[in-house]
């Protein structure tokens, strides 16, 4: 996660305050710190039929992509899922506040984070991001966020006698396995997206318009059936 640049203020400061204006003039907007943005998180769901994925796996990595949200420090992520709600209703129960709805008083969103496993290959993941604005219902920024990691390779020397006459072959295997590595690292990319689009909004936005267009231009290389 990147973080916002501190800057000194000028000596002049303690004689003028009109120094003081002068010099806010010249630091960018994106220098002083701005509240928190609330965001919601959905489950992470499947689209791409893969034959690895697992029903648990919406749950734990909407959980891995809040966590990284809550972390960077520039969000307020509202939770939604059931059991949080259940355990709210059950508090105000406890408190003796049976005749306020719990639900009425919560935290509103400024934006639903939802995420879709779009594609896939043995070490590869893409998801395809959209954040939605509450109020107006419009996707106000969307993505694609992709994820690799090399297979793993295993050499093993194996020693043969045979007639008097001993050899070694050497025989190599490759392990295609649930690309886990890939997918915390598309969730990784996703929390530092949001981070960027959402609060930072500095020269972080140029570096992921320049990768986007990297993306493309490699997937329009490929030959397609």
């Amino acid at each position: 996660m990147k973080y916002l640049k501190r800057y000194k203020l000028p000596s002049a400061l303690l004689i003028s305050g009109f120094a003081f204006f002068n010099w806010c003039e010249q630091i960018p907007s994106h220098a002083f710190p701005s509240q928190p943005v609330s965001v919601a998180v959905t489950k992470v769901t499947d689209r791409s039929g893969a034959p690895w994925w697992k029903e648990r796996f919406e749950e734990k990595l909407k959980t891995i992509l809040s966590t990284e949200l809550s972390s960077a420090g520039h969000f307020l992520v509202i939770e939604r899922d059931n059991d949080a709600l259940s355990d709210l209703r059950n508090e105000s129960l406890l408190t003796g506040e049976d005749g306020v709805d719990p639900y009425t008083q919560l935290a509103k969103p400024k934006y639903i984070i939802r995420a879709y496993l779009s594609d896939y290959e043995n070490n590869y993941v893409s998801f395809d991001l959209k954040v939605i604005n509450v109020k107006t219902g419009a996707i106000a920024y969307s993505r694609s966020i992709e994820g690799t990691i090399p297979n793993e390779t295993k050499k093993e020397s194996i020693s043969i006698n045979s007639n008097n006459f001993r050899y070694k072959e050497q025989t190599q295997t490759t392990k295609r396995v649930v690309p886990t590595r890939a997918i915390r690292a598309a969730i990784n990319e996703i929390a530092e997206y949001l981070d960027c689009i959402l609060y930072l909004k500095d020269e972080c936005i140029e570096e992921y318009e320049a990768k986007e267009e990297r993306r493309k231009r490699s997937n329009d290389s490929l030959d397609m059936f």
